[in-house]
């Protein structure tokens, strides 16, 4: 990982330094693999909690201006130049800016490509440190990496660091997919650092350097008691990618909901919810395309947006009421 990007690489290497925390705790196991995955969330979303509020701010500022505008856009609906020039003015005296309302987005569609590549990489280390496991226990009569897999059990997922798939996603790596996934890139992982050497010697034993097909062929055989521990199932039931789904557009919809209330009123105009459908479609098909603790994540990630979006909806509605009391006296 040491040429990766860097954002994804600190991503990365934050979570594992939590999860060997919470392995101390909890043991290895699903269990510690949870809790990891939200307390980053929880360190992402405070880190983003400031932009956020300050977001809806200025959301809440340009609703409160637009019926203004209107009435600029119509005065000099024929002197475009006047217009802007006129409107941007307003923005000014009232502290309004035009890209404030985009400042959430300007982090989270950042945040959420790296946190998919931060999270392949971490389940990627985990079908690394099995290979390792698979030698020892074919060479000392051990059963550690059958215990590893069945360790990895979440729910109905049979292996929490392969996607929630019913249709392609197996429990584990086939011989040919794990070829796939590391054939490139497999100097990138620190782990081939931190254990003397151990995965490149057991890598350059089965040949995965050499011979792709002896490879897989070695591979197959030392992980069958691995795949015997899940075979005939697949890893789930694409449950988590459907909430992860579901819970970003009930998000957006919360925060689209405060911001219509006092649009109208404002009498400003409807907002535009291009970005309310669009995101949770890209949820459904990234989730389910990636392993089952970036959905965790992503799950996680919208229940406290939308707490947030709650609390901040009762918040400016409380606000609008003082202001029209105020007005009214």
């Amino acid at each position: 990982m040491r040429d990766w990007f860097f954002l994804t690489n600190w991503a990365f290497l934050g979570m594992r330094l939590l999860y060997q925390g919470m392995e101390n705790l909890f043991s290895r196991g699903s269990l510690a693999v949870v809790i990891t995955v939200l307390l980053s969330t929880l360190i992402i979303k405070s880190l983003t909690l400031f932009s956020d509020i300050k977001s809806r701010k200025s959301t809440m500022k340009m609703q409160q201006v637009q019926p203004e505008l209107d009435k600029i856009k119509k005065k000099y609906e024929n002197n475009p130049q006047k217009m802007n020039a006129e409107q941007r003015k307003l923005m000014k005296e009232r502290g309004v800016s035009m890209m404030g309302g985009c400042l959430p987005m300007l982090f989270t569609l950042p945040l959420f490509f790296i946190f998919i590549s931060a999270f392949r990489s971490w389940s990627n280390e985990q079908a690394l440190r099995l290979v390792v496991a698979a030698e020892n226990d074919s060479q000392n009569g051990t059963n550690t990496a059958v215990e590893m897999v069945e360790s990895y059990r979440f729910l109905w997922i049979r292996n929490i660091w392969r996607p929630d798939n019913p249709l392609s996603a197996q429990p584990e790596m086939s011989g040919e997919q794990f070829y796939s996934t590391f054939s490139e890139n497999i100097e990138k992982y620190y782990y081939l650092e931190e254990d003397d050497g151990k995965l490149r010697e057991v890598l350059e034993d089965w040949q995965f350097f050499d011979d792709e097909e002896e490879f897989i062929r070695i591979y197959d055989e030392k992980m069958a008691p691995v795949e015997a521990v899940n075979h005939g199932y697949t890893n789930g039931f694409g449950i988590l990618a459907v909430i992860a789904a579901a819970t970003t557009f009930l998000s957006s919809w919360i925060m689209q909901r405060g911001q219509k209330n006092q649009q109208q009123a404002e009498g400003a105009k409807a907002p535009n919810k291009f970005m309310m459908y669009l995101f949770p479609a890209m949820t459904l098909f990234f989730c389910w395309q990636y392993d089952a603790t970036f959905s965790l994540y992503w799950i996680f990630s919208n229940m406290i947006s939308l707490c947030i979006n709650l609390t901040l909806n009762a918040w400016f509605k409380k606000q609008a009421a003082n202001k029209v009391e105020v007005l009214n006296r």
